[in-house]
């Protein structure tokens, strides 16, 4: 994997100019776009609050339509909106504990009324070294597909896993799910593109184009692994500093080891609502 994915950011002028752009962009869709779309809603309510029982049943389908377009719509300016912020924020890197990281991301998502359902194994995962909100939101959006994308009546089972080489960590979380076919795969990163019909799983398809930018914006990648059954997608971000030197001068690499005290090292989670 190459060091560097973009061109170097412009300086000077031109990247006063593109902040202010994206400020102007990001006010744009938080206020104007939001109030319109607060106001459609709305008045939809008062309408169907007074006039239900006057409607047919056709025109009563109609306006259900109306109502899911205009939700759907608020959704994607929403996650438009998360986007733009991911791309301004200013970055802070620090080293963590990627395992309680994603353990953090787990409850958050049931905070959010989005809980995990699968069973999770989650395996030594060492240090992440990334903004910890921005890491934090990138493993939300991971784990929340690794869990929607689901078979039915089959027992769904997500695992955690990690690797470092000489240049990048590298986290996997692989699934038994409907998996990604290989010609789809590039198409699944790209802003607002699903791969599956609207009433199958929700969502509006932004989560992975959002973790991609992040990942892009700390010089890493976010890429879908051949799997023999299910997805498995990989997020490689490069070592700190300080982690890139012990790496070196130990000679580690490869997958992350396992305790010796615990042969078998691997925390399952059921997480219910």
């Amino acid at each position: 994997m190459p060091d560097r994915f973009f061109p170097a950011r412009p300086s000077g002028q031109r990247l006063q100019m593109v902040e202010q752009e994206l400020q102007d962009f990001s006010y744009t869709v938080s206020h104007d776009l939001a109030a319109s779309f607060r106001r459609l809603s709305a008045f939809s309510h008062l309408f169907l609050g007074e006039f239900e029982q006057e409607l047919t049943h056709r025109q009563q389908t109609y306006a259900s339509h109306v109502e899911a377009a205009n939700d759907r719509c608020q959704t994607m300016m929403e996650q438009l909106l998360v986007f733009s912020r991911a791309q301004q924020r200013v970055l802070i890197p620090a080293s963590q504990d990627a395992n309680l990281a994603i353990r953090m991301a787990m409850l958050q998502l049931l905070r959010d009324h989005q809980p995990i359902q699968a069973e999770v194994v989650i395996e030594p995962l060492g240090q992440a070294y990334a903004d910890p909100d921005l890491l934090g939101l990138v493993f939300r959006h991971l784990l929340s597909n690794a869990d929607k994308f689901h078979l039915p009546g089959k027992v769904h089972t997500v695992n955690i896993s990690a690797m470092r080489d000489q240049q990048f960590w590298r986290l996997r979380i692989s699934d038994n799910g409907v998996g990604v076919p290989a010609d789809y795969r590039e198409q699944a990163f790209q802003m607002f593109r699903r791969l599956q019909a609207d009433d199958e799983y929700p969502g509006v398809g932004a989560g992975l184009a959002i973790c991609r930018r992040i990942a892009h914006r700390h010089n890493g990648e976010v890429t879908f692994l051949d799997t023999r059954e299910g997805t498995c997608i990989e997020l490689a971000l490069p070592l700190g500093p300080r982690l890139a030197t012990d790496d070196l001068e130990s000679g580690r690499s490869g997958w992350l080891a396992r305790p010796a005290n615990d042969a078998h090292d691997q925390r399952k989670i059921q997480a219910t609502g």
